[in-house]
């Protein structure tokens, strides 16, 4: 049986997908907890499919966001670290993705010829597909360097927004902010 790792779609359909113009609607959408296998602390997650200017969903595309609250913040008070993971999969196989923690370090295993390529990257940095990697296609991260907040989730969104090609209507939900905009579990 062939793992998810196997499947290599060609560089011409991921850049197809991932650059054409594409729509988002948050109505109706809300976060959920992250399912099984799960990490043993809160994660949250909202999955959304795009469409394309006809308001048709783009097969096999789909959004994935992911938060976890700091539990570190109570240290600094001021400032929050969750974890951020915004991730665009096409066919199940991820071809783009945005890390956002500042204090995680990626280390790339294959070199791409590209300005913004290092070898590590420290900090917030995205992920592109590239098929020529192989079984790193997936696993190649280049730097952002946008000044975007830790905690800033919309800023976030709004830079893969940018990046794909991604135009939304309503408001992307707040992890844990009820529809009155309160802070609360409102899954």
């Amino acid at each position: 049986m062939a793992k998810s790792d196997d499947y290599l779609p060609s560089q011409a359909e991921v850049d197809h997908v991932l650059y054409c113009a594409k729509r988002v609607d948050f109505t109706g959408v809300r976060w959920g907890v992250k399912p099984p296998p799960s990490r043993p602390l809160l994660w949250l997650q909202l999955q959304v499919i795009p469409s394309d200017e006809d308001e048709i969903p783009i097969q096999g595309l789909s959004f994935l966001l992911q938060w976890k609250p700091d539990h570190e913040s109570h240290t600094f008070p001021e400032t929050s670290y969750p974890k951020i993971n915004i991730v665009a999969l096409y066919n199940k196989k991820r071809v783009f993705a945005v890390d956002t923690y500042p204090f995680d370090k990626h280390k790339n295993n294959y070199k791409i010829d590209r300005p913004d390529y290092q070898d590590s990257v420290f900090g917030p940095h995205y992920h592109v597909y590239y098929e020529e990697a192989g079984y790193y296609s997936e696993k190649i991260g280049f730097p952002i360097i946008d000044d975007i907040k830790p905690h800033d989730l919309v800023g976030y969104w709004d830079y893969f927004c940018k990046q794909l090609n991604v135009t939304y209507t309503g408001k992307l939900p707040i992890p844990l902010e009820d529809e009155s905009g309160q802070i609360g579990l409102g899954l």
